[in-house]
């Protein structure tokens, strides 16, 4: 739990203003833009996460040395 409350912490404090840069910059359609391109990026790291690896699959069916 902790280290979940600090990694929101820590994107609450960068992404913030990493954002009202990106809007004062290009406009506010450039920061739904930009939040679009970071969730995607995040959905797939988390399908990586949790696709098994070939690995642990052989280890489950007993494959594995």
């Amino acid at each position: 739990m902790g280290a979940y409350t600090a990694f929101l912490d820590l994107t609450l404090g960068l992404a913030s203003p990493a954002l009202g840069f990106v809007g004062g910059v290009a406009g506010i359609g450039a920061v739904f833009l930009t939040s679009a391109v970071v969730v995607l990026c995040a959905a797939a790291i988390a399908m990586r996460l949790l696709r098994p690896s070939i690995r642990s699959v052989a280890c489950i069916h007993g494959l594995a040395p």
